[in-house]
């Protein structure tokens, strides 16, 4: 078989399977299964990049960030934090959090639209969604109780 007609045929079905979110939450529960009592991982993806004047580079997410995510937009931070963490202390949320940029109409007349807090609680089943900006102050609220903190950056 022509190599190229391969991989047309590749492309065109993975073009059309999509992952579903449970699947980005059994790929979390892994990973917080791992972490050791009262540590936590932060994964952030990439930011964008001006290619020149007021055009950005296509963005592509960070690898790690969107495994266990599924969250295909820039500026994301995931938290993930251990079990025995989370039910030990009163935390502004439970197991997991993912840190978004808001949607901002007027500038998606340009940039594109983009999923917000909403969608990404609907279409990528996180519970606690937050707003990118709050992240440093949830961070500093966790962050007393963490002895391990694992970055992918």
């Amino acid at each position: 078989m022509n190599r190229r007609l391969l991989l047309c045929i590749i492309c065109t079905i993975s073009s059309n399977y999509t992952i579903h979110a449970n699947e980005f939450a059994q790929r979390r529960d892994y990973v917080r299964d791992q972490l050791s009592s009262n540590s936590a991982m932060m994964v952030l993806t990439s930011e964008t990049y001006p290619r020149n004047s007021d055009v950005e580079h296509e963005f592509r997410p960070d690898s790690d960030f969107w495994y266990l995510s599924g969250y295909p937009e820039p500026e994301g931070v995931l938290l993930i934090i251990n079990d025995e963490l989370s039910l030990s202390h009163q935390l502004s949320f439970d197991k997991e959090a993912i840190f978004v940029r808001p949607r901002n109409p007027k500038a998606e007349v340009w940039t594109g639209r983009r999923m917000g807090i909403k969608t990404v609680k609907r279409e990528l089943g996180f519970e606690f969604v937050f707003a990118s900006d709050s992240l440093k102050k949830i961070f500093n609220s966790v962050l007393p109780f963490i002895d391990t903190l694992f970055i992918n950056q």
